[in-house]
């Protein structure tokens, strides 16, 4: 499994993009930084969006995408998601008010983009891969996700805070390599991250005591303003954690 880190901050800035990944050249998972990083033969490569949630630094580059295609490829691309992140997607982006309908354009018969809902907690499979969801704690609905292949299994936590689920799940698993998991504000910001259900490098000192199975843990979805205060936290109470770097290539 290959993972090209497209984007992997919580906040735009020149030289920061916001949360995107590309698995194995033609899966997405989060579309923040997707258009802006890619270029459009690469894009045209892409078959499948995996969603986290509805917030608008994880979704606003389908649109984009949607709008540099133009012509239907040969299937639509699918959107993945829980039923309650395609809902917010379909009711409040691709809506003809906020930008076109592209699951519906160029025609009804061969559109751009075409919707996936999937049941939280159910396996699936696309493009080689296996899936399972969980649900996240964030304040909007939100899945993270257990993405496998060859045997080996990654984490995507997605945005959270504090929770039981996610490693609950995760401790089932032989053959967990890495975890990607949320650390946004730094410990000074505590208030803004509990009332926001993100993590604080030291709320990440105490979810990855939940975690027993042994992996590879990478920080992301830190706001780039505080990017060197984060930095320096997460190096001080979590010497393990890598904090994920922006075009980088990850191979499990």
């Amino acid at each position: 499994m290959k993972i090209r880190i497209l984007g992997c901050h919580g906040s735009e800035l020149p030289g920061m993009h916001l949360s995107s990944y590309l698995i194995d050249d033609s899966v997405i998972l989060d579309a923040g930084g997707l258009t802006s990083t890619l270029n459009f033969e690469e894009q045209k490569k892409i078959k499948h969006i995996l969603i986290s949630h509805s917030h608008l630094d994880h979704i606003k580059d389908i649109a984009f995408l949607a709008d540099n295609l133009q012509e239907a490829p040969a299937t639509p691309i699918e959107i993945i998601s829980s039923e309650e992140v395609i809902r917010a997607i379909k009711e409040h982006l691709f809506n003809n008010r906020i930008w076109p309908d592209f699951t519906k354009l160029p025609s009804e018969k061969k559109p751009i983009l075409k919707y996936r809902p999937i049941e939280v907690n159910t396996p699936f499979k696309i493009a080689g891969l296996e899936i399972n969801t969980i649900y996240a704690s964030h304040v909007v609905p939100t899945v993270s996700y257990f993405i496998s292949k060859n045997n080996s299994t990654v984490l995507f936590t997605a945005d959270t805070g504090p929770t039981n689920k996610i490693w609950e799940e995760a401790n089932k698993i032989n053959n967990l390599k890495a975890v990607f998991i949320d650390t946004t504000f730094p410990n000074k910001m505590q208030g803004l991250a509990d009332k926001s259900k993100h993590l604080t490098p030291q709320k990440l000192r105490e979810e990855l005591k939940k975690l027993k199975q042994k992996a590879t843990i990478y920080s992301y979805h830190n706001k780039g303003r505080f990017k060197q205060e984060l930095e320096q936290e997460i190096k001080k109470c979590c010497k393990e954690v890598i904090t994920l770097k922006e075009g980088e290539i990850l191979n499990f």
